[in-house]
């Protein structure tokens, strides 16, 4: 799937946030987190030449 990002599989495992994007809920990200995600998501937007 070309235009696919899996977010999922990068922030998380055995169902819940890996520590370093974790706000403390096991549920939301931290702000950290959210910046860690932003960049996967852009990396993967110029991997994918969809920018």
């Amino acid at each position: 799937m070309p235009h696919v990002i899996d977010i999922a599989s990068f922030v998380g495992e055995d169902n819940k946030l890996k520590s370093e994007f974790d706000y403390g809920d096991h549920v939301h990200l931290s702000a950290e987190g959210g910046k860690k995600v932003a960049k996967f998501v852009e990396e993967q937007l110029i991997r994918k030449r969809m920018v």
